[in-house]
């Protein structure tokens, strides 16, 4: 905000006063105007899609097409355009789009090495598996790996680099926090308020295909935290909650896939962003359903509230019902 002096008309300067106030000052009056609040505002932008930055529908129209693998079908051919997106002494931007009807998924290649550049695919029963998981997040990577919903990507939940960078990767609303998740259930007593729970609830719904929604201990960055709240996971994979514990931190998880495309339950599903990633860790396929953890807010002594059903919803009222807990809308 630019303030401007009543008397003089020069630009006000923000100040601390003696009493360790903020204030703004005039440098040539003797006058002051101490601020009483603070107003913040946020707006984020809408992003564009590719096919609105392409000039829409007709823009595809009389291209040529040529051999290339739809990641999201699997069709082999796609039709393509190349844009100058840089500077002149750049190459050219190559947008591929499949030539099925039924997906027509657009794809961009930039033509440098660094985004060419696969992930390394790493079978998870593999002996190293663990360990070159351990090492990638360590150095504050973002890698993909298999729950026991959907293929998720993961980092240091405490290293907020990585943390951007997982947005970025997967072209996220900073507005939308990801999950935690954490290895052991002690660990998400450090990090949020679990003293009004019925006793063994979390050791009930956990480990499993759930994410709890629980008040914060303390003030958390707003990737992670939504009004005051925390979304906590620990799956029923050991994969997963080995990273978890070999790292000593939790992991930020969101699902591996672009944002508002399907999700991902085969490590082939998401290979539109594997050249953004290090290494992709193989687990098959991680369940038959596409609809990701049961999602619970039990933030509130006594009450639960579904966000979202998920694979787990039945199973998850049962426990719930068991325990005492009532609907916070029925």
């Amino acid at each position: 905000m630019v303030s401007f002096c009543p008397f003089c008309s020069n630009l006000l300067f923000a100040e601390k006063s003696v009493s360790g106030r903020i204030q703004f000052t005039c440098k040539l009056c003797p006058v002051f105007f101490p601020v009483q609040r603070t107003i913040t505002s946020r707006t984020y932008c809408k992003l564009k899609s590719i096919d609105d930055v392409l000039g829409g529908e007709d823009a595809w129209k009389n291209v040529d097409s040529t051999e290339e693998r739809c990641p999201k079908c699997d069709h082999n051919r796609a039709y393509f355009q190349q844009l100058q997106t840089r500077s002149a002494d750049e190459p050219m931007t190559t947008f591929y789009r499949c030539c099925n009807n039924e997906c027509k998924i657009v794809k961009l290649v930039k033509h440098s090495a660094k985004l060419n550049a696969m992930a390394e695919r790493i079978p998870i029963s593999g002996a190293n598996a663990l360990q070159s998981g351990i090492d990638l997040l360590q150095t504050g990577n973002v890698v993909a790996v298999p729950t026991d919903t959907l293929y998720g990507l993961a980092c240091d939940a405490t290293n907020m680099e990585a943390i951007h960078k997982m947005y970025s990767i997967k072209c996220r609303n900073e507005s939308k926090p990801v999950a935690i998740c954490f290895g052991q259930i002690p660990d998400i007593k450090c990090w949020t308020c679990t003293d009004h729970l019925p006793s063994k609830l979390l050791s009930t719904l956990l480990p499993g295909p759930v994410t709890l929604i629980l008040n914060s201990v303390s003030k958390v960055d707003k990737y992670l935290c939504h009004q005051g709240k925390i979304g906590v996971r620990i799956p029923n994979y050991n994969f997963i909650r080995n990273l978890a514990v070999g790292l000593g931190r939790p992991l930020a998880l969101t699902s591996a896939n672009l944002s508002n495309e399907p999700s991902a339950v085969t490590c082939t599903e998401f290979k539109a962003i594997w050249g953004k990633l290090p290494a992709v860790f193989d687990g098959g396929t991680t369940h038959s359903s596409r609809e990701g953890s049961t999602v619970i807010d039990l933030s509130e002594k006594g009450l639960y509230r579904i966000v979202r059903p998920g694979v787990a919803f039945k199973d998850s009222i049962d426990v719930l019902e068991r325990f005492n807990l009532k609907a916070k809308y029925s």
